[in-house]
């Protein structure tokens, strides 16, 4: 029964028998070629069918009954749902296995396309972007952020290495030594801008704090608590600032401290005014699975 539900799904997604070593039989499934949802789905698929034929195998070991069309029912119904849980550019799918692979043959992922760019704060509101970088992670990591105010003038930037560490703990520190930096200066009222959405959800206590980072967290919550600072998250091309001081530190700098945009060439003998973000505009292309 095993070599036959093997050969009913095999079938239909062009992969030829003959199924004797599992290794083998899975390893077939997984060299099969076709675009990214396909190939993702014939990874999962065999390891599906293994635990419908191993319940089948104990089910009548021990008196039951499972027929051979409950385990084709079963094993496609549950690849049904995985594919309609793990990929939300299915709307509807047919319950026939190799109508199923049909339609996952034929998909081509579309593309939606939004403008990143850096806003300005509003009149007499500061921003700080903040970026952490590690190069291993954990590796040597680097932390910096740059404040601007209204007018999109830089204010300060400053950029410290760290030990070795996280890309988690860089971003954290990135945020801490931002919002002091701010608040010991009085730019106020402050919104911080991140591109970590793990690290917003951590600091907006909607996600669980890993243990590794909770005395951060911690130190910025209590900094945030009377004074007006927003917290938001913005994409990477919204940050390119901060991320190229973090990644100036890690790699050439060591820390630093600017107090304008126009010492920053003398640092690193580029021209930084073809990445600086004011008036730049970036698209982010996003794949819709």
């Amino acid at each position: 029964m095993a070599k036959k539900v093997w050969s009913y799904f095999a079938s239909a997604a062009g992969i030829q028998g003959p199924f004797i070593q599992i290794k083998q039989t899975v390893q077939k499934w997984r060299d099969v070629q076709g675009n990214e949802v396909f190939k993702n789905v014939m990874v999962d698929v065999p390891i599906i069918i293994l635990w419908f034929l191993w319940k089948s195998r104990n089910t009548i070991l021990h008196g039951g009954l499972y027929a051979y069309e409950k385990i084709i029912f079963d094993t496609t119904d549950t690849i049904h749902k995985f594919i309609y849980t793990r990929f939300s550019c299915f709307q509807e799918l047919p319950r026939y296995w190799p109508h199923i692979v049909e339609i996952l043959e034929r998909w081509q992922p579309r593309y939606s396309y939004k403008m990143v760019r850096w806003l300005y704060p509003p009149p007499d509101w500061y921003k700080c972007n903040t970026d952490g970088a590690s190069k291993g992670n954990p590796g040597p990591s680097s932390a910096a952020f740059c404040v601007r105010n209204s007018a999109g003038d830089i204010i300060g930037a400053k950029g410290r290495s760290l030990s070795i560490s996280t890309n988690l703990m860089a971003e954290v520190v990135a945020i801490r030594v931002g919002i002091h930096y701010c608040i010991e200066r009085s730019l106020l009222p402050l919104i911080v801008e991140i591109d970590s959405l793990s690290m917003t959800k951590f600091i907006e206590g909607i996600w669980e704090v890993p243990w590794s980072v909770v005395k951060e967290v911690e130190a910025i919550n209590k900094m945030r608590k009377n004074v007006p600072i927003q917290l938001k998250h913005t994409l990477r091309e919204g940050n390119t600032l901060a991320d190229f001081f973090a990644n100036l530190v890690v790699n050439f700098a060591g820390t630093y401290l600017v107090k304008k945009f126009q010492e920053l060439p003398m640092m690193c003998g580029i021209n930084l005014f073809e990445i600086h973000p004011i008036k730049g505009e970036h698209l982010e292309r996003i794949s819709e699975w």
